[in-house]
């Protein structure tokens, strides 16, 4: 895969945004109803910003297809509601969690953009590895260590030959390379702000992408 120019420039929404709304939904009570309110305030702008990811990732690495894109359901779920939802731009027709893969992700308290290695995927330990000896970690990122938590860490904190080492020996560690922003924050005050601060996110973890790719390459 080798990075292009690139010309995408998708026009937005004004209306289809995280907003208040967006966040609202983890105030509503049960699972059917949340889901209910996640699929009109939530998955909306998931479309849009997921769509326009695949789309740019297509045209900035030469790829011959969009990636694919799976809104998370939580269709395992009986009782209790998400307390956090996702939809994730990678991986293949069936699912993603084989792979890594993009990632757009929201909670009560901010919204992040991600490349995301959980759910132990093919070739976690042979990507850990490369990642520990690869460059520096991007400026101004933060690691999830774990994509059930909320809790994050300032990247440039972060031990990257100690963390990526453990990801590659322990078999349920995961995580996710992210930016976030908060709730009210410069970033989703706008559709079209918030496709430019995404964009430039997935722009600085194309490198770490395609390393993570190369090992799934025939």
């Amino acid at each position: 895969m080798t990075m292009q120019n690139n010309s995408f420039d998708p026009s937005f929404d004004p209306s289809v945004r995280f907003d208040e709304q967006a966040f609202g939904v983890f105030n509503v009570d049960g699972l059917d109803a949340r889901m209910e309110a996640i699929r009109v305030h939530v998955w909306p702008p998931f479309e849009q910003y997921a769509g326009a990811i695949s789309a740019h990732v297509q045209e900035a690495l030469g790829l011959s297809a969009p990636l694919f894109v799976h809104v998370a359901k939580h269709a395992r779920r009986s009782v209790y509601a998400p307390e956090s939802t996702w939809v994730a731009v990678g991986g293949d027709k069936r699912g993603y969690k084989k792979y890594p893969h993009f990632q757009i992700g929201i909670n009560d308290e901010y919204v992040f953009v991600a490349l995301a290695c959980i759910d132990n995927p093919l070739h976690e330990a042979e990507i850990a590895h490369a990642f520990a000896g690869f460059r520096a970690l991007p400026s101004g990122m933060v690691l999830i260590p774990s994509h059930l938590e909320k809790a994050y860490v300032p990247a440039e904190s972060v031990d990257r030959g100690q963390f990526f080492s453990r990801v590659a020996s322990v078999k349920k560690a995961e995580f996710m390379l992210c930016s976030v922003a908060e709730q009210g924050s410069a970033e989703l005050s706008t559709a079209s702000g918030t496709w430019e601060w995404m964009r430039s996110v997935v722009d600085e973890l194309l490198p770490w992408y395609e390393l993570a790719m190369s090992f799934y390459e025939e």
